[in-house]
């Protein structure tokens, strides 16, 4: 069974981008509130939460939504650099990518390289 696990991304003027990964028994004792209180994170703040997929990179990176990977796979159709997106097809639940392909996980090998909160531009040069 997969450990339920979440990326809080916290974007504000005070601390930029405030990035940090909580599992459910985390939030149930309470990190995620002094995580917040520690980092000035308040009703100003955009928070962003991305739900873990169960799944790691090629160096054992875990990967979330809004992850921005690099796959080893090519074709002229499929987008080497992509960000991870939850999706619902056919009243199935999905990680795919952004850029509509609906399993994410059946192209080769991917890589962590960044999430379009802080790396925006790796998206940007598609």
């Amino acid at each position: 069974m997969k450990e339920v696990k979440f990326k809080y991304i916290a974007v504000n003027q005070g601390c930029g981008v405030c990035v940090e990964t909580f599992t459910l028994r985390d939030i149930e004792r309470g990190y995620f509130v002094r995580w917040k209180k520690s980092n000035k994170i308040d009703s100003t703040c955009y928070i962003e939460r991305f739900q873990f997929t169960g799944m790691q990179d090629v160096a054992g990176v875990d990967i979330y939504e809004c992850d921005i990977v690099k796959s080893d796979y090519y074709s002229p159709t499929y987008d080497e650099v992509a960000a991870i997106k939850y999706m619902v097809v056919d009243n199935e639940a999905k990680f795919g990518f952004d850029s509509g392909e609906q399993d994410a996980f059946r192209y080769g090998s991917l890589t962590v390289i960044g999430n379009k909160f802080q790396n925006p531009e790796l998206l940007e040069s598609k």
